[in-house]
């Protein structure tokens, strides 16, 4: 299995038949620093990514507050997830 690496410690472990992923913890409305596949949100938001988006990355965001939060102005309802990939430069949700 091939896994993209970008200095953040790996992105995608499969080991025993199974695949974790990386996750990070947003418990605060910031700037997004941190690239990883999921995002466990626990805080309100609003979230921004400052990191440059690459054509193609996908993203699963997760809101496990009791409001709606945004990232990127993507609105994401209280206790649901959802994916987003980038296009056009842009994160956008699926």
């Amino acid at each position: 299995m091939q896994t993209e690496n970008t200095g953040n410690a790996n992105a995608l472990f499969v080991a025993a038949g199974g695949m974790r992923l990386t996750v990070t913890t947003l418990s605060s409305g910031t700037s997004v620093s941190t690239r990883t596949p999921v995002y466990d949100i626990t805080g309100g938001g609003p979230y921004t990514i400052s990191f440059a988006l690459t054509n193609g990355e996908m993203f699963l965001f997760y809101n496990r507050t009791s409001a709606p939060v945004t990232v990127n102005g993507i609105s994401i309802a209280a206790g649901s997830g959802i994916t987003a990939i980038v296009l056009g430069g842009q994160l956008r949700s699926l």
